[in-house]
């Protein structure tokens, strides 16, 4: 029997078994009957269920008034569903090279995207032969490098190859793309130009790629689409292994931002951007150059230390922000100023502290070096860089066929042609007005007739 307008319905049945919330609270669920809001009792399976009970308490159900979609939002359904990676293999060669993992890919790519391909293997995991990647990336690999090649070079397409080939071996990597917002979409098309069959799921549009998780679309689809939502699914989708997240500087750090004591989900999210991704690709990465900015203080909080920055142009004003944007793509990057002393001392301060070391003294000894540019301090400043700084100064670009100069001449028609030179034989004491009126005349006859020219 129903009671009253709540959405409590006991049918009189026996439960002996307990809810976690005490009483049980029955709902209709037309994939399976009358079940516990709560817990998995079903006090009634759907096909004994009356149309009566159906029309009274269907607006009731959990999947048509906004209840649900808050506990979506708050991870209930949804974070079971995408709590963890689907259970991949490393689907690889046990012999070969990394170039193995995508048959003729060096043949598409230059020799300066070739050597950058290794080094990049080289700096993240250790090696690029595939038999001494089958236990992971090697004890000693401390961090990430930065690609520095001039603009127009291909840096997009290599980042892309080194991603898919990184995915193969490690497909539970769960990669991060952060970039301006309008760089975003020419990701997007290079994905699709290069026919990557990896999903990229762009967090900035409200747009699903079709490639989203099936069964997290499934749990949403009778919800009503909002962009947060959008964006939960497309985090979740990428959370559980599907694909490549991008993201823009901006909704990053907005997403990544402190929240309340309260705000459960809005914690849960920032705690997926900031701990899970297992390799991060900054494009543009001297955006984030200010150690003062909110955005280089979040990149520096994100878990991975296996980081990817692509620039054509990392030296920006001084050395202290490039300082700063080898510090992002390398974390410990300033150790290599301290001794082995100093260095425990900071592991210990930083541990006690839970936060960042003050690194004062390291600032001071690349502030010496750079300060006073002599041939001696830019060779060590060089040698510190070159491990892990990949330099190309675009000399493949003088291999392009150079700038041409067309001029396409447009004969008009036999009308116009004499309308044109009526114009000009009407002349006028103002020049200016007489040539504005010959201009309109060739784009387009009628155009002369909303003229009055002066006497």
């Amino acid at each position: 029997q129903h009671q009253g307008e709540s959405n409590v319905l006991d049918l009189g049945l026996p439960s002996k078994t307990p809810c976690s919330r005490g009483k049980h609270e029955f709902i209709i669920d037309d994939q399976i009957g009358i079940r516990c809001k709560y817990c998995s009792l079903v006090n009634l399976e759907i096909r004994f269920v009356l149309p009566s009970m159906v029309s009274n308490y269907a607006e009731k159900t959990p999947w048509r008034n906004g209840s649900y979609l808050k506990e979506a939002l708050m991870y209930h359904d949804l974070c079971e569903q995408a709590g963890s990676v689907d259970g991949q293999s490393q689907d690889f060669h046990l012999y070969g090279t990394v170039w193995d993992l995508i048959p003729g890919v060096i043949t598409s790519m230059y020799q300066h995207q070739r050597e950058a391909f290794e080094f990049m293997w080289t700096n993240l995991v250790g090696d690029i032969r595939l038999d001494e990647l089958k236990h992971g990336a090697k004890p000693d690999v401390v961090g990430g490098c930065v690609i520095c090649h001039a603009p127009g070079t291909g840096k997009t397409r290599l980042a892309i190859v080194f991603i898919q080939t990184y995915m193969k071996v490690f497909p539970d990597c769960r990669p991060v793309i952060i970039a301006p917002r309008g760089m975003l979409f020419a990701w997007e098309e290079e994905f699709k130009k290069w026919d990557v069959n990896v999903p990229f799921h762009i967090m900035n549009t409200t747009d699903f790629s079709g490639k989203e998780d099936r069964d997290i679309c499934r749990l949403i689809k009778k919800e009503h689409r909002t962009e947060k939502l959008t964006r939960l699914v497309k985090l979740l989708s990428w959370n559980k292994g599907h694909g490549i997240l991008g993201i823009s500087y901006g909704l990053y750090m907005k997403l990544t931002s402190e929240k309340k004591s309260g705000c459960t989900e809005g914690n849960k999210v920032r705690t997926i951007l900031l701990e899970n991704p297992g390799l991060l690709v900054l494009d543009e990465g001297h955006t984030p150059r200010n150690e003062r900015s909110i955005m280089w203080k979040t990149l520096g909080k994100v878990k991975t230390e296996k980081r990817i920055i692509l620039s054509g142009t990392p030296f920006q004003n001084n050395f202290l922000e490039l300082y700063n944007i080898l510090c992002l793509v390398r974390p410990r990057f300033g150790e290599m100023f301290l001794t082995e002393k100093k260095v425990g001392r900071r592991h210990y301060v930083s541990k006690k502290r839970q936060d960042k070391f003050s690194d004062k003294y390291e600032k001071g000894v690349w502030a010496s070096l750079t300060s006073n540019v002599t041939d001696d301090n830019a060779e060590k400043v060089r040698s510190i860089l070159k491990p892990f700084v990949h330099i190309h100064n675009g000399t493949i670009l003088r291999t392009l066929p150079g700038l041409r100069e067309s001029v396409i001449v447009l004969k008009p028609p036999p009308l116009q042609k004499s309308i044109i030179r009526k114009v000009e034989n009407i002349g006028s004491g103002n020049n200016f007005e007489h040539e504005y009126v010959i201009s309109l005349a060739s784009t387009h006859p009628s155009l002369v007739t909303a003229i009055n020219m002066s006497e």
